[in-house]
């Protein structure tokens, strides 16, 4: 299966990664974008 680039359907590449997570395929995993979505989202939640 091709890749889902993360530029071209966030939406698809969120869904394909998750399904990945779950089937345990870590290393098909986007490992460098996946942890770069986690820390913005923790930096957008991060309220005083």
């Amino acid at each position: 299966m091709k890749p889902i680039g993360y530029e071209q359907d966030f939406y698809a590449w969120i869904h394909h990664n998750a399904q990945l997570l779950r089937q345990g395929k870590l290393a098909e995993i986007d490992v460098d974008n996946i942890a770069e979505e986690l820390e913005s989202m923790g930096k957008a939640n991060n309220r005083p």
